[in-house]
């Protein structure tokens, strides 16, 4: 992966945290809100987006770091 490229991979994967934790929040208000279908709806969209996240990490980024910085990989 380039410079570039890797720059712009670990731009968006702190975007996808700041949108987790968005949507964490949104969660914790529908939760509190007591309509059960709205704290469910979010839950679920919470968990599709940290599949999502979890996949971009476990191909893309750990990878990254394991060849930029191999030292920082615990096995």
């Amino acid at each position: 992966m380039e410079t570039g490229g890797a720059r712009d991979g670990l731009e968006r994967w702190w975007q996808e945290h700041s949108e987790l934790d968005e949507l964490v929040a949104q969660a914790v208000e529908a939760l509190g809100g007591g309509s059960i279908a709205s704290a469910a709806a979010s839950l679920e969209e919470v968990n599709e987006a940290l599949e999502a996240h979890f996949s971009v990490e476990e191909n893309a980024y750990f990878p990254l770091v394991e060849r930029l910085s191999p030292e920082n990989v615990h096995t």
